[in-house]
């Protein structure tokens, strides 16, 4: 046994903190989706394959290709406003200016 040292356990330095990486936002288009569910309807290939063919990682292909996406739906909650009152609003608060009818002094 050794004097002097102390009792218990050495304590850990504390661990330095890294910043979270940002998220990644899709690098495929709907077309792609599309693309890689037709291959596989095709081809007759696994998931996998399809789904590593376009790109798209292979969770976010299943979804779609079961049915619990669809293909250019909007995620989230729906909207409260609906497309026409949107339009209006967005006219509302960001008018169009005519460059014509701006005069420079």
């Amino acid at each position: 046994m050794r004097k002097g040292k102390g009792k218990g356990k050495r304590k850990r330095p504390a661990a330095a903190t890294v910043p979270l990486p940002k998220q990644r936002r899709k690098q495929y288009t709907d077309e792609d989706l599309r693309e890689s569910l037709e291959f596989q309807r095709r081809t007759g290939c696994s998931g996998r394959v399809a789904a590593a063919h376009t790109g798209i990682p292979y969770t976010t292909y299943s979804r779609y290709a079961n049915g619990q996406l669809e293909i250019g739906a909007r995620s989230g909650p729906p909207t409260a406003l609906s497309d026409a009152a949107e339009k209006v609003n967005m006219n509302y608060t960001h008018p169009t200016v005519e460059p014509s009818s701006v005069t420079i002094c």
